[in-house]
């Protein structure tokens, strides 16, 4: 498995999560959500999102690099829509190993 990581700077993390799990779950994707996190599952992988007061942490986790990086465009793209022009900086970093995740 490959895993990336995104710490975002915003004062809307948890708004954000909200409303990408909910626009995932429309789609019928499997999401797992509390107030300060959130998991949702793609066959070729899963994006974890962790938010505070300040940041969006986002962990993409999948099969092969070619997923992960596919997985990075379509959150980034997704986030860069809800935000409404808010502007959102991604310095996606490749980690060495898939850390488990909380939703399975």
């Amino acid at each position: 498995m490959t895993v990336s990581y995104a710490h975002v700077r915003t004062n809307n993390a948890s708004e954000y999560a909200t409303q990408l799990t909910r626009d995932w779950m429309k789609s019928g994707l499997p999401v797992v959500r509390d107030q300060a996190h959130a998991a949702i599952t793609l066959p070729f992988g899963y994006c974890e999102f962790d938010a505070d007061k300040e940041f969006l942490d986002i962990t993409v986790t999948a099969d092969t690099i070619a997923h992960t990086t596919l997985f990075e465009d379509i959150v980034s793209d997704r986030l860069d829509r809800l935000s409404q022009g808010e502007p959102l900086r991604y310095a996606w970093i490749l980690l060495p190993e898939a850390p488990r995740a909380r939703s399975q």
